[in-house]
């Protein structure tokens, strides 16, 4: 079931990222509710969704277990975290506030990063530093579930290559007479890169929601919890037929 749930999720990926492509190929732009590079659409929302369920299900073996050993705390941190990521992608906060960076500290359009600005390096660089330390500390707890740690590192890492890595190749293929018109997403390489980006970031939160959902399914704290809410077996389900019917109404 496990690895089935993590196909289900790439594959959800992949249908997204095909339907921008088409939208793209047949009309010469990409229909808003699949544009993999707009806000308050689809793709928007699955990418947020994911990162919110990571957050929930580490969130609730950090509540469960908050009283057991004080690193939980530390856990339930890096639940909130994912939340916020989650906030912040269904709302584009981090491209508002690169925009203030650039007022502050320097205009996009007189830089090399004249369509990111430079929020990735003011922004990205301490947060990857701040997640590679929680993930550090943590390394007993989520060991506790073996394979844990290793999962949501690279489901971070794959999520920084598109966030950050790719994001900044966006740059260089498009010109700056281009992102001054609003006329970036007809040029096919901008296109190119929008699509890899996005792809990473989803892949990387489909390998968060992944490894974090078996973390807390397998951890023995909740096991018997998710276990209950399992489908009723046959022989339960005989049982609950052979049980007479009881008036709601007492």
């Amino acid at each position: 079931m496990e690895r089935n749930l993590l196909i289900l999720l790439l594959g959800c990926n992949l249908v997204l990222v095909v339907l921008h492509f088409l939208s793209y190929a047949f009309l010469g732009k990409p229909l808003r509710v699949f544009d993999l590079n707009a806000e308050g659409n689809v793709p928007t929302w699955w990418s947020s969704v994911q990162l919110l369920m990571t957050g929930l299900f580490l969130g609730l073996v950090a509540l469960r277990n908050c009283r057991v050993d004080r690193m939980f705390w530390l856990l339930g941190f890096l639940a909130a975290v994912f939340v916020l990521m989650s906030m912040d992608e269904a709302s584009g906060l981090h491209e508002k506030f690169g925009k203030l960076i650039d007022n502050v500290l320097v205009q996009r359009s007189d830089t090399i990063f004249h369509y990111t600005g430079l929020w990735f390096l003011v922004l990205g660089v301490p947060f990857v530093i701040l997640m590679i330390w929680i993930l550090h500390q943590l390394s007993r707890l989520l060991d506790q579930v073996p394979g844990t740690r290793l999962c949501l590192l690279l489901g971070f890492a794959v999520l920084l290559i598109g966030a950050v890595g790719i994001e900044a190749t966006s740059n260089f293929a498009v010109s700056r007479e281009s992102v001054k018109t609003g006329l970036e997403s007809q040029v096919a390489s901008f296109e190119l890169v929008v699509i890899l980006e996005e792809f990473f970031e989803m892949t990387g939160g489909s390998l968060l929601l992944w490894a974090s959902f078996l973390f807390a399914i397998r951890h023995s704290s909740l096991a018997a919890a998710f276990d209950a809410l399992k489908p009723m077996s046959r022989s339960e389900v005989v049982e609950i037929k052979k049980m007479p019917n009881v008036d709601a109404r007492r």
